[in-house]
């Protein structure tokens, strides 16, 4: 079969998400990553996945895919594959709008609550400016709250930001982040590891937060995280990765219990 003859891309996520319909590949887990992995290393594209597997495209997911934003394509199996991501069990394709390159910036994670009231905006934004001043590009989840913070900071003050989405591409989430995730793609870089036309769910999000951690060069900065929060799956993450973890001044002396076992560096206020 040969959807779409003039776009890689698009086949590729196609055969991709036909692939997870008939539950012959899975997304959102480590296992299913390796897999994946192994079978893109051994066959090199999904299209030739496919080609072993005899499963049925439906009609419905050639349209989604033919109404999408254009869009373009990593694998493990190509040359151009960030290192960070050819970890066994990280994931094994990048499916991205925007400028590619900034995938060879140092970068830090930015990560925090999405609920405001913890938010302490001013000084957020003033070790965000430290941030940029250095050159590091912003690495974040699009998420409500402490993500949209550092996205919204890079593109109003001449930086650089990197969109790990927990949706295909052609997904909006939050809603109210539209514009900013659009701008994002034209200006900056939005990535998923989720071929657009795959079905996900909340866990997908925590999923993700692998991948957003892995493409953080320099470390994963905390703006901040009550214990609960599901901030704490990327901070875990950041720590068995052995990365540098930094936090903002009021995530300390409140009693939390990952701050007193992962001893972030405290950054800022005193």
């Amino acid at each position: 079969m040969d959807y779409f003859p003039d776009s890689e891309p698009k086949r590729e996520a196609l055969y991709h998400a036909a692939l997870i319909d008939a539950k012959k590949l899975r997304i959102g887990y480590v296992n299913a990553d390796k897999l994946t992995q192994q079978l893109l290393l051994e066959h090199g594209t999904f299209e030739r996945i496919f080609a072993q597997e005899n499963v049925p495209v439906k009609d419905g997911l050639v349209r989604i895919i033919e109404g999408s934003p254009d869009f373009s394509v990593m694998r493990i199996s190509d040359d151009s594959y960030p290192e960070a991501l050819k970890e066994e069990g990280r994931t094994p394709v990048l499916y991205y709008r925007g400028n590619q390159e900034l995938l060879d910036n140092k970068s830090m994670a930015v990560v925090g609550t999405r609920r405001t009231q913890f938010i302490d905006y001013n000084h957020a934004q003033h070790v965000l400016e430290r941030l940029l001043k250095k050159e590091y590009t912003l690495v974040s989840g699009l998420a409500s709250g402490s993500d949209t913070i550092g996205h919204t900071y890079a593109v109003e003050h001449g930086g650089n930001t990197i969109a790990v989405l927990g949706t295909p591409l052609n997904k909006i989430y939050p809603r109210e982040n539209q514009d900013l995730q659009e701008k994002i793609a034209q200006e900056h870089l939005l990535v998923s590891q989720y071929p657009v036309g795959a079905a996900t769910s909340p866990s997908h999000f925590k999923h993700r937060n692998i991948t957003t951690v892995s493409l953080a060069s320099d470390g994963l900065l905390v703006i901040h995280s009550p214990d609960g929060s599901g901030t704490l799956h990327a901070i875990r993450e950041a720590h068995a990765q052995r990365k540098e973890i930094y936090a903002l001044a009021n995530n300390f002396n409140k009693g939390y219990n990952w701050v007193k076992k992962i001893s972030p560096k405290r950054v800022g206020q005193k």
